[in-house]
Parts: structure tokens; C-alpha cells; sequence
């Protein structure tokens, strides 16, 4: 029985994983309003290094400190196991957007560009996969080729959706705000 409480945050529909994406944005914009082409290469590669110490530091610790700290909520413990990494992947996003850091220049290589142009909608169906595959085991088992079927299923399914259904929809939108800013422009 679901019931729409704040727990219901923790479960993978995309509706509820709002946030995340929100805070995704919220740290462009504020890299947009208070870094861009304001640090050197020099000072880039140095935020990006204390960044991923940030990232590995969460990973080893910060999901079992939040977890002693929080540990009387249950529905924080849920959010922490799942979503709580977002934070410190804000982090990466507004230190590596510079592009002239020597990290951020390492993922500038055309399959991590290619992974960056799928990333949307491998937001959107990783959980559902992934759940797809585990949830018949129940007792959170790894299936026997451990996550690499799972893995190569969400590359690919968000490879079709973006090629086949996100790409094509961004060509008609453009082309349809094209042609009413074209009519605009000659009916002034």
C-alpha cells in the first residue's frame, strides 16, 4: 500500500527525482553567474581536485555518518542510501563547467561527450532498469554477470531514447520555434 508521504520521495519515479534535478541546475547557474571565465587553468584543476577529494570523502564516509546522525528516520536513511550523493555531484558539475581544468579537459574525450549526451535519459530509466533486473532476486543479490548486464542495459536503452526519441523531438521543437520567430520577425 503507497501512500504519498515524503518517503515516497525515495522511490524512482522520475516525478519525485525532481530535486536532484533542480540542484543539478541551480549549480550551473550559479557557476554561470559567479565562475565562468573568472578562474584559470591552474585554479580550475585545483577546485576540481578538492572537488573529487569532496566526492570520495562523501563516498567513505558521508553516507555512514549521515546514517549514525539520522539514524531515527528511516525515511532520511532511505534518501541517503539512494539520493544523497547528490550534493557532492552538484559540486562537480558547478567546478567542472569551466572546461579548463585538467579534469574537466580529461572528460572532454568524444565517449565521455557521448555518455554526457545520453546522460538525460539515462537519468531517466537507470533506477527503472535496475530495479527491473534486482527486484526479482528480493533479497538484493547481484545477478550472475554482477552489474554488467544491468550497466549495458541502461546504456542502451538510454542510447535508443536519446538517438531515437529525444534528438528528433529537439529538431521539431527548434523547428517550430524557428518558424514562429521567423513569422514574427517578418509580420513586424
Amino acid at each position: 500500500d503507497l501512500k504519498l508521504d515524503i518517503s515516497f520521495l525515495t522511490y524512482a519515479s522520475p516525478l519525485f527525482r525532481g530535486f536532484e534535478f533542480v540542484l543539478g541546475m541551480s549549480s550551473y547557474v550559479l557557476w554561470d553567474r559567479f565562475w565562468r571565465g573568472k578562474i584559470d587553468a591552474a585554479e580550475a584543476t585545483r577546485y576540481e581536485i578538492l572537488a573529487i577529494g569532496v566526492v570520495i570523502m562523501w563516498i567513505l564516509f558521508g553516507f555512514d555518518i549521515v546514517r549514525r546522525v539520522l539514524q531515527f528516520d528511516v525515511t532520511i536513511g532511505l534518501w541517503n542510501s539512494y539520493a544523497s550523493t547528490c550534493f557532492v555531484f552538484a559540486l562537480i558539475i558547478a567546478v567542472m563547467a569551466n572546461g579548463n581544468g585538467v579534469m574537466a579537459r580529461l572528460v572532454s574525450f568524444r565517449p565521455f561527450v557521448w555518455l554526457g549526451e545520453i546522460s538525460f535519459a539515462l537519468y531517466m530509466v537507470h533506477q527503472i532498469i535496475m530495479k527491473a533486473l534486482w527486484l526479482p532476486t528480493l533479497d538484493g543479490s547481484l545477478p550472475v554477470l554482477g552489474p554488467i548486464v544491468p550497466l549495458a542495459a541502461c546504456l542502451f536503452a538510454a542510447a535508443v531514447l536519446h538517438h531515437f526519441v529525444e534528438t528528433p523531438v529537439i529538431r521539431i521543437v527548434g523547428a517550430i520555434r524557428l518558424r514562429r520567430t521567423t513569422a514574427v520577425s517578418v509580420t513586424a
